[in-house]
């Protein structure tokens, strides 16, 4: 008995210890006026519940483009939080595809002991990721899935604040051509739209608690009093979604959501209402249905979280 006991005891370290299988690639603007906040939670998040996990941080092209800003947003979300992880510039725009981030992504796919073992966080446009994978083709039979905020289903879209507006799928339309190559290369994608984007609302009063947790907390709370600013002003919304962070959820509360399993997927040209939009124009959309008979794809799609999500998720936020 004593030896049984040994051996699961070692065989549990091992697998414990088996090494980081996170990729973050991220378009941070945490902290610029004005600016998208939500990559600055995903970090903060991810750093605090499972740091041993992340293998490198890409920056790249997105809510704003400017590399050295969005990479010392990252270096002051390591110094709070006491954490060096390896951080990388990503792709600068959709033809960057030689990026030093996606040449370490595609080092770390080949250095990589385990096939489907990857995990990769998708915060920004697939332009680094699919850079990686031009780069080590070999790289799609490592990745075990990649979590991308972005897709819709046939259903009407939720609609925010008091203008009831959609939102528009920047991730996709800032780089098409790159999401298509990775759904061509048969990679697993799991998705994270709207529907349950809407479902975790930041307000003054979680910032408030946030301000007085942590350092860490106390900086993220300041920095996203503009972006509060910007939904109650523009959106007439008491509060802001910070979409990405559904994405690193999933990874520590995966229990708390209901997610469609492969469901198929299609990419359809359809009227934009975006921010008001009259529908005039047409946008090429991520949509997902079981009532469609042909399609080549299919994908994950999480759309609802428990009644009990937003307080676990804000102790992990808090946790530092």
């Amino acid at each position: 008995m004593k030896t049984v006991f040994v051996l699961v005891l070692f065989y549990s370290n091992f697998l414990f210890a088996a090494g980081p299988d996170l990729w973050i690639d991220c378009d941070t603007a945490t902290g610029i006026l004005f600016r998208d906040v939500d990559d600055g939670y995903v970090l903060a998040h991810a750093i605090q519940n499972f740091p041993e996990r992340v293998a490198g941080i890409s920056v790249s092209f997105g809510n704003v483009n400017n590399p050295r800003k969005q990479m010392n947003i990252v270096r002051k979300i390591m110094e709070l939080s006491k954490v060096d992880i390896d951080l990388f510039q990503g792709a600068t725009n959709p033809l960057d595809i030689r990026s030093p981030g996606s040449q370490a992504l595609a080092r770390f796919l080949k250095n990589a002991v385990e096939p489907y073992s990857v995990t990769i966080l998708a915060l920004s446009r697939m332009t680094t990721i699919e850079g990686a994978l031009e780069i080590y083709p070999e790289g799609r039979t490592k990745i075990k899935e990649i979590l991308f905020v972005g897709g819709r289903t046939t259903a009407d879209e939720p609609r925010v604040g008091k203008r009831k507006w959609t939102l528009p799928d920047s991730n996709f339309w800032g780089d098409e051509k790159s999401f298509k190559d990775i759904l061509d290369r048969g990679i697993k994608i799991t998705l994270f739209p709207t529907d349950i984007a809407v479902q975790f609302k930041m307000t003054n009063e979680d910032l408030n608690y946030m301000k007085s947790s942590s350092h860490l907390g106390h900086w993220l709370a300041q920095k996203s009093r503009s972006w509060m600013l910007v939904w109650k002003v523009i959106l007439g919304e008491n509060g802001f979604f910070p979409f990405d962070l559904m994405a690193s959820a999933y990874i520590s509360l995966r229990a708390e959501m209901t997610c469609f399993q492969n469901i198929p997927l299609q990419i359809l040209a359809l009227p934009d209402y975006h921010f008001g939009k009259n529908g005039n124009k047409i946008k090429n959309r991520i949509v997902v249905s079981y009532d469609f008979e042909i399609s080549k794809y299919k994908v994950d799609y999480c759309y609802k979280v428990s009644g009990t999500f937003h307080d676990k998720l804000m102790t992990q936020l808090l946790k530092n």
